[in-house]
């Protein structure tokens, strides 16, 4: 499937840069005048490494020097919104990305994403007026929720001999952040042992910095921004519905017929089985 519904994650918890006092306010990055990747260019050159370390978990560790805030990448909308219900609406759920992958329609994906994205807005600026202690209020201003994609469980498949092999092989591919722990706990040792080098963390943390200026979690928000204003009836909406039916349509692969048992012809018995199995809603 394509990179776009790798993973979405939700960015909570983010305030903007600390450009009010010096000398901070007189470094390039503070400049908003200036173009985006100069800014970045700028802010990624004054970490050290550990700093940079720092950034590359679920949660991004302020760096305080440079006046940047931390910031909480937990959440995700892997197969819709991954979120608590909202005014009685819950997110709509859509099948498994390999469900999903199995309809070859790319149209589909789009669709799908461009959905999870309308419902995410939508309950977050419920949450920002009706909710003011949920953790989403902590995007004081900004009218509509901020995700960035990819991101990795790295170590989980226990593909390498240990931790900092497998942080060096993330690097190497091109991960940036690792839900979890362990690109900020294995990378020292990876580094120590000649894994990585500290140079090829440069191209992650930059690319990290500028999904943040993009998405306007650095710099104070334009209260007055042209951005859509979804309400909470955008969630689980009819037309939400219909495409997660759709896409379960869609992804139905039948590998055998053998004896052409099917179509079933409601005679016999059938066995549903797993952890579900028993589920009433």
């Amino acid at each position: 499937m394509e990179r776009l519904l790798a993973l979405v994650l939700v960015l909570r918890g983010a305030v903007a840069l600390d450009c009010s006092t010096p000398p901070l306010s007189a470094y390039p990055y503070c400049d908003r005048a200036l173009p985006i990747r100069a800014r970045v260019a700028d802010l990624a050159a004054r970490f050290t490494v550990n700093e940079t370390i720092s950034q590359m978990g679920t949660m991004a560790a302020a760096v305080p020097r440079l006046g940047l805030p931390a910031l909480n990448y937990g959440g995700e909308a892997l197969h819709g919104v991954w979120s608590t219900c909202a005014a009685g609406r819950c997110p709509t759920q859509f099948p498994a990305p390999h469900a999903m992958g199995a309809s070859f329609d790319r149209d589909l994906w789009r669709a799908v994403g461009a959905a999870s994205g309308l419902e995410a807005r939508a309950l977050f600026r419920w949450n920002q007026r009706h909710n003011a202690s949920d953790c989403a209020r902590s995007l004081e201003g900004c009218l509509g929720l901020t995700f960035y994609a990819p991101n990795d469980a790295v170590a989980r498949h226990k593909r390498y001999a240990t931790e900092a092999e497998a942080a060096a092989a993330a690097i190497a591919a091109g991960v940036d952040s690792n839900c979890g722990k362990v690109l900020t706990s294995a990378l020292p040792e990876a580094l120590a042992a000649g894994l990585v080098r500290p140079d090829a963390l440069r191209p992650p943390l930059e690319r990290l910095l500028e999904a943040r200026l993009r998405l306007g979690l650095l710099d104070d928000w334009d209260a007055d921004a042209p951005v859509p204003r979804p309400d909470v009836d955008a969630v689980d909406s009819p037309g939400a519905r219909a495409l997660a039916l759709r896409a379960a349509r869609e992804g139905l692969v039948l590998l055998q017929n053998p004896n052409q048992i099917l179509p079933l012809d409601g005679r016999g018995t059938l066995a549903v089985i797993g952890p579900n199995a028993n589920a009433s809603s």
